[in-house]
């Protein structure tokens, strides 16, 4: 276990917040103050309300009747026009301040706030269609005693010396939505405070920036009990906090923030509850900052939940940082890229809880890339990975404490560094799960070695695909079966195209439609060239998609060929005798860039057909050679064999018609054995390459198909017959070797089994002959929808020649 650091993140969140709170209270003051010199004072005007700058000489009364840019009717204030003096509004005679129609550039102030809206009591509704270009604040609401503060702004808004927008409330909720950009130069973008009790609702369409000199960007302290919640679209460069917002009693705090922040010091999104409460932060955009990333803490018992999809920096701490003080539960789940300084993803949970890491993103740190640390509680954690982990100090995860853990390696994870699972406390029970899917060695050894090295490996390893633990016991080694496993889906999909090549061949003429059945699938009356030898040819291609099953992953199959024979009935024996010969390219891609193999396939074969009477016989072998190159994909590796193989296929084939249906139909069925022999080897390109054993692949394919066969005759004599089949598919493996394998001089075996399977199929085809029956060109196609999940798609090219 690593030395636990004794960085106290509350302790310095309480100075940064000291600071802030000096800072702006010293910008109040000096704000006061200035319009306390002022020699027109709200207080001075016993109607209340006052509209204009502090300064006297432009100060506008809110009077009515006015002849100003601003009129009164009941409680509402209406400015329009020229207001480039800025407004200013006492209460609570006016709670109502709408701004619009401003002249050119807007609403601005020489010397003090653009909008100015104080009040004691009621509520304060601001409103503002325009640009706003303030000396001093863009817009200051205060509501001294309790009540409502909502404003809603559509411009731009640039403040010089202090906030962008600053609301405050002594008890009451406060909403904002801005949808123009905001820039304070000098202090907060947004600044908002709940002097007591209150919800805060925020929602910032534009960009904040508070670059060079300013503050946070959103700032928002509810200071007894209450909710906030901050949405922002756009993105942000402030000079200390992206976003931060604090509740000093009990309630719960979300953050929704879609854009790109920049923090050039403090954190880039925080939320801190001192009291009970939940904490949510969902994080779309790229974040940057000079200490953590994002930062939540509940100080009581309550929740947390962090979802990030964008890439975190934390320059100075964190990546990623959760803690609950109390008992709560935490769950964060990032994509991207992350990087902390000290962790890359750390949660604590000093109570009674639990904690979940779900991480698809690229982390690194200088200390551990994921961590959970300070648990008295022995809250359990649960980690599941698909992104790459490298810490600093060579652990990949770190799991401090006690806590029944459990660890989730899926495919695509990549672990540079060890897994340390604790201090070997024999009632922590600590479970490994290494996916199906995963090529990946996962070492437990402690670096820090203060303690036993086996006490930082889990109690429980399990193995989704096949493993084996080396060194020891220090080194679980997962390996995906399923590129093993592909041998079977490859050679079931080959013999398949080939024997269908083969049984669709130009049928052999028989006295009637009615009565003609075939070796293929068609059925008409072709008698016009009597016998005779054939030549033909098939190209074919077809895609399978194969779904995960268990201990593989879901596939691609996509395969390319081509098959020619020649045919004669000619030779003394009852029946046609045939040859054939062809080469397929097989490409087999792995989900989950787990790997791929690449198959090529030469062959070569007999065949017999025979008609008798209204029923057919077609038999068959194939046998042909493999150059076979399988890759493994794992730990930033990929672990390359290449070696060969052969396999042999019997197939028969049998028809026959429905002679109790008024239109032409017949059943046709086929069976095919495959045995195939692959020779051992060992991998390149890996630093815990394996060899492989000799093995031998052994599989039945059966089909079943009803065929509605339909002519079309021309009157130049030739004619076009159009099949439709419906039928079943099934594969099974029929005692297959397991796979012998050894890694790092420490053998081991696995089951690398074809998975049975069952589809049902459709299938459509159409071949034109010509009028003297020589020559025939056409095409076939058929669909397949697997059972239980996967789909494949056929196709091939056909034509035949009689000389």
């Amino acid at each position: 276990m690593p030395v636990v650091k004794t960085l106290n993140r509350k302790m310095r969140r309480r100075e940064n917040a000291l600071k802030k709170d000096q800072s702006h209270h010293f910008a109040n003051e000096s704000r006061t103050s200035t319009r306390l010199t002022t020699p027109l004072t709200l207080g001075a005007i016993g109607l209340g309300a006052i509209i204009g700058l502090p300064t006297p000489t432009i100060a506008q009364t809110i009077v009515p009747p006015s002849n100003g840019p601003c009129t009164v009717s009941g409680a509402t204030a209406t400015c329009t026009g020229d207001l480039s003096a800025g407004i200013e509004v006492n209460g609570p005679t006016i709670t109502t301040l709408n701004v619009n129609n401003v002249d050119a550039p807007g609403v601005g102030s020489s010397g003090g706030d653009g909008i100015n809206f104080v009040t004691p009591s009621g509520a304060i509704n601001i409103t503002v269609v325009g640009n706003i270009n303030a000396e001093d604040n863009g817009i200051f609401a205060d509501l001294n005693g309790n009540g409502d503060v909502n404003v809603t702004t559509t411009g731009n808004i640039t403040a010089q010396e202090n906030d962008g927008i600053d609301l405050e409330t002594t008890n009451g909720n406060i909403n904002l939505r801005s949808t123009g950009n905001i820039t304070a130069l000098d202090d907060h973008a947004i600044d908002i405070n709940v002097v007591s009790d209150g919800d805060v609702n925020v929602v910032s369409v534009g960009d904040l920036t508070t670059q060079p000199d300013g503050g946070e960007a959103i700032e928002v302290d509810v200071n007894g009990n209450g909710n906030i919640s901050v949405t922002s679209i756009g993105n942000i460069d402030s000079d200390s906090d992206g976003i931060e917002l604090d509740v000093d009693g009990n309630g719960d705090i979300t953050i929704m923030s879609q854009g790109n922040i920049f923090a050039e010091v403090n954190d880039g999104l925080e939320g801190d509850v001192d009291g009970n409460g939940n904490i949510t932060i969902i994080s779309k955009g790229n974040i940057d900052a000079d200490d953590s990333g994002i930062e939540a803490d509940v100080d009581g018992n309550g929740n947390i939940v962090i979802v990030s999809s964008g890439d975190v920096m934390g320059r100075e701490n964190d990546g990623v940082q959760a803690e609950v003080n109390g008992n709560g539960k935490i769950s964060i789940t990032t994509a991207g890229t992350v990087y902390g300084e000290n962790y890359g993803v750390v949660a604590e949970v000093v109570g009674n809880g639990s904690i979940s890491i779900v991480n698809s993103a690229d982390v690194s740190a200088g200390d551990a890339a994921i961590a959970v640390i300070n648990r008295p509680g022995a809250a359990p954690a649960t980690i599941t990975n698909s992104g790459s982990l490298t810490g600093g100090n060579g652990f990949a995860i770190d799991l401090q404490g006690n806590g029944n853990d459990v660890v989730n390696l899926l495919p695509g994870s990549v672990v540079n560094g060890a897994v340390d699972f604790g201090n070997g406390n024999p009632n922590d029970i600590d479970t490994l799960n290494l996916a199906p899917g995963l090529n990946a060695a996962v070492n437990f050894a402690d670096a820090s070695g203060s303690d036993n090295d086996l006490a930082s490996a889990p109690e429980i390893i399990n193995f989704g695909g096949a493993g084996v633990l080396i060194n020891g016991g220090l080194t679980a080694v997962a390996v995906d079966t399923t590129g093993f496993a592909v041998q079977g889906t490859f050679i079931s999909d080959l013999t398949n195209a080939i024997f269908g090549a083969v049984d669709n061949a130009t049928p052999t003429p028989t006295p009637s439609v009615g009565d003609q059945v075939s070796r293929n699938w068609l059925g008409y009356d072709d008698n016009r060239a009597g016998n005779g030898s054939r030549i033909w040819g098939t190209a074919f291609g077809g895609f399978n998609n194969v779904d995960a099953s268990g201990s593989n992953v879901g596939f691609d199959h996509n395969i390319t060929g081509l098959v020619s024979g020649i045919e004669t009935d000619n030779l003394g024996v009852e029946g046609t005798f045939g040859v054939l010969a062809g080469y397929s390219d097989s490409n087999i891609s792995l989900d989950a860039d787990a790997g791929d193999v690449d198959i090529e396939a030469y062959y070569g074969g007999v065949y017999w057909k025979r008609d008798y009477g209204r029923f057919s016989l077609n038999a068959a072998f194939v046998a042909g050679a493999t150059d076979n190159e399988s890759t493994r994909n794992g730990d930033q590796e990929q672990a390359v064999g290449e070696f060969d193989g052969a396999f042999y296929s019997p197939s028969i084939s049998v028809a026959a018609p429905i002679t109790s249906w008024e239109t032409p139909a017949f059943v046709s069925a086929r069976a095919n054995y495959v045995f195939m022999q692959l020779d051992g080897y060992t991998e390149t390109g890996s630093s815990l390459p394996l060899t492989i054993g000799d093995r031998d692949v052994s599989i039945l394919n059966t089909r079943a198909q009803l065929n509605l066969p339909r002519t079309i005759e021309y009157s130049n004599g030739g004619s076009t017959h159009i099949n439709w089949a419906f039928g079943l598919d099934a594969t099974v493996d029929v005692g297959s070797d397991d796979v012998d394998a050894i890694v790092a001089a420490t053998p081991f075996s696995f089951v690398a089994d074809t998975e049975d399977s069952a589809a049902g199929f459709f299938g459509v085809g159409a071949n034109y002959h010509s009028s003297d029956g020589n020559s025939t060109i056409g095409f076939n196609s058929e669909i397949q929808s697997v059972f239980g999940g996967g789909l494949g798609v056929m196709g091939e090219l056909t034509a035949s020649f009689r000389f």
